[in-house]
């Protein structure tokens, strides 16, 4: 006798999705769960308060409008340790800031900042700094400092010899506590060779600097010549570097041709820069000692803008 059996109805997309429920109800309640640690709550006085003027900066050389100032101002503690300026739509330079008149307290901030907007080569048109004071007043909402906006407020102040007024915005974001102990960093020096030169880019160079346990090994630097020149990088001697977690000082020395000197006449450099930190982004000035044959020592002073990539300690 011939058994049969009667085969079971295909399942459905109804009785599939069912089944898919079912496993995963299943292996939620056989897989153990762990809770991942909530992230701590944003400390503003442990913080960069990342600020915008807007519409501070003057129109560029092309006629466009009024751009923002970018200030990037560091808490360690409660208290402003320094700060770093840029406006990238008027130069490329970093730009110093005093922030001793400053004052941040009960999420308020308030008081006048000296800012001396440093020359890139092209702008401003006659290679000099600009002087400018901000007078300002904002509030940060401690509700929510990351958001877009949380600090709000006004200022007044000068560019220059230009009066000028506006909103201020910002946020806060963690501050970073890597140390420049351990680290490679680069950044490019404004202005500092001498000579002649229809190419303003020409008088620039990148230095480029390895540290490990805080002592320099390696430094070199490229000038960048004019446009379409060959890139050469050469030798670069540290007479003396100081090391910390937010600023780092340092002496270079090095020789280079005079630019536009027909009879090879080289020119003796003693660098001195001071470069600030906030996250990446260095920015700070130099001041260089120069020896040329027959002729008196010269003093170039300028900016320095560049940035640092952490190593393992």
């Amino acid at each position: 006798m011939t058994s049969h059996r009667t085969p079971k109805p295909p399942m459905t997309t109804h009785h599939h999705k069912r089944f898919v429920l079912f496993l995963a109800i299943a292996a939620a309640l056989t897989t153990p769960s762990f809770a991942a640690d909530p992230e701590p709550p944003l400390d503003p006085g442990e913080s960069l308060w990342c600020l915008y003027f807007k519409e501070y900066m003057p129109p560029n050389q092309s006629g466009s409008d009024r751009s923002d100032l970018n200030f990037y101002m560091l808490l360690r503690q409660g208290r402003i340790v320094h700060a770093v300026a840029s406006a990238p739509r008027w130069n490329k330079s970093c730009h110093a800031v005093d922030v001793s008149k400053l004052t941040c307290a009960d999420d308020r901030l308030g008081g006048t900042v000296d800012i001396t907007f440093h020359a890139d080569g092209h702008v401003p048109q006659d290679g000099r700094p600009v002087g400018g004071r901000l007078t300002l007043s904002a509030l940060l909402d401690r509700g929510d400092p990351g958001a877009e906006e949380a600090i709000d407020g006004r200022y007044e102040g000068t560019f220059g010899k230009e009066q000028v007024s506006g909103r201020l915005v910002g946020r806060v974001t963690p501050a970073d506590r890597t140390s420049f102990k351990a680290a490679r960093y680069w950044y490019r020096v404004f202005g500092v060779l001498v000579g002649s030169t229809d190419d303003p880019r020409a008088r620039d160079i990148t230095i480029e600097l390895d540290v490990r346990d805080g002592r320099p090994t390696g430094a070199r630097f490229t000038p960048h010549g004019k446009r379409g020149a060959e890139k050469v990088t050469l030798p670069l001697a540290v007479a003396d570097i100081e090391l910390a977690v937010d600023q780092s000082t340092a002496e270079y020395t090095f020789t280079y041709p005079v630019l536009g000197n027909e009879g090879g006449a080289k020119a003796t450099y003693d660098l001195k820069v001071d470069v600030k930190r906030v996250h990446d982004l260095l920015g700070g000035e130099f001041e260089a000692t120069v020896k040329q044959p027959g002729k008196p020592k010269g003093v170039r002073r300028g900016a320095v803008r560049g940035h640092c990539d952490p190593a393992a300690e």
